[in-house]
């Protein structure tokens, strides 16, 4: 049985081992009605970075939203200026195929970031629906003045403090409707932005990105991946998503899941043996004992209790040879085949 037990060991663990594989780039979300996370995206904690394209980095925060943490590189500064850095974006919807994701809320300072953020240098790109959409802005620092009686002026609270607050204000629009008098203007925004980075009530916005192109394997019916010839070009492919996505590092995965199943499977392999081996020594015992010299064989009800008996039985020194010395043997020998004849009383 030894060898069967270790046949289905090994079995077993190439069957992990190979499940491990398959599924160490599958799809996953945050939630149950999340959006799916695959290539060109990767989930932090759960994919490997191979499993996704660079710059495409999500992770769940704690209300497990699926986000996707600030996708553009930052200059240097602007006029000294101390802005925070922290933006992250909570993604409602990824079309794989149209290659966008739907934005349903900025967290952190998105508009004293804009300034100094390079939207030319990132994967993601701001998706305009309309040219209605598409908007200059201009940065005012005011310390008079009450938003909500102007529609057209959009705070900046992470900007603004107890003693003035910062605004923006459609760069086109008629200065003239606005009260200010009692504002100093900071800078113009030469990026087009989107209405609802500033207005709240205009969310969801949309990011596109056009690198890597795999909008035609997902309108084929496949995935897409990174292709696993160790380029620096970080070139895809196409494949059918019902096999494994992403490379699979075969050597890590058999370090991380080989090594403790291994060790389990040796460890009950050991004990299993072990037991096999000691059972087989107890019965080969218990037999050499109903074998015992004729003249010294106990009654058939001993021997059956003995085979019964859970307690390892002892072993005389030469069972096949008569306790009684030689005078006893000599005198047997002469009975022994007619001692086969001989029926054993139940009561000896």
């Amino acid at each position: 049985m030894a060898p069967q037990l270790i046949y289905l060991i090994f079995l077993s663990l190439f069957a992990v081992l190979g499940s491990s594989a398959q599924n160490e780039c599958q799809v996953e979300n945050c939630t149950q009605y999340g959006p799916a996370i695959r290539f060109p995206f990767w989930l932090r904690d759960r994919h490997q970075q191979h499993c996704g394209y660079p710059g495409f980095e999500l992770h769940c925060n704690q209300n497990k939203d699926t986000v996707l943490e600030l996708p553009f590189p930052v200059k240097a500064s602007i006029n000294d200026s101390n802005l925070p850095f922290s933006v992250q974006f909570a993604i409602e919807e990824i079309d794989y195929k149209n290659q966008f994701i739907e934005i349903s809320q900025i967290f952190g300072c998105i508009g004293g970031l804009l300034p100094i953020l390079n939207l030319s240098a990132s994967p993601f790109q701001f998706q305009f629906l309309s040219p209605y959409d598409i908007y200059n802005y201009t940065y005012f620092n005011c310390s008079k003045i009450k938003r909500y009686h102007y529609y057209s002026l959009n705070p900046v609270p992470c900007l603004s403090s107890k003693d003035y607050g910062v605004y923006t204000v459609e760069s086109d629009y008629p200065l003239i409707y606005l009260p200010l008098h009692s504002c100093s203007k900071m800078f113009d925004l030469h990026e087009y932005i989107p209405r609802g980075v500033f207005e709240g009530y205009m969310l969801p916005i949309t990011l596109e990105w056009s690198r890597p192109s795999c909008g035609h394997c997902e309108s084929i019916g496949k995935h897409c991946r990174m292709k696993n010839d160790r380029s620096i070009s970080n070139d895809t492919e196409c494949y059918s998503s019902s096999k494994p996505e992403g490379p699979v590092p075969k050597l890590r995965v058999a370090g991380e899941v080989l090594g403790p199943l291994l060790a389990v499977f040796l460890a009950i392999a050991s004990y299993w043996i072990c037991r096999s081996i000691k059972l087989k020594k107890e019965t080969e015992l218990k037999i050499e004992q109903f074998l015992w010299y004729p003249v010294e064989r106990p009654s058939m009800k001993v021997v059956i209790q003995m085979l019964e008996s859970e307690e390892t039985p002892s072993m005389p020194r030469n069972p096949f040879t008569s306790t009684n010395g030689t005078q006893n043997a000599t005198n047997a020998r002469g009975r022994i085949f007619s001692s086969e004849l001989e029926i054993i009383s139940e009561s000896e």
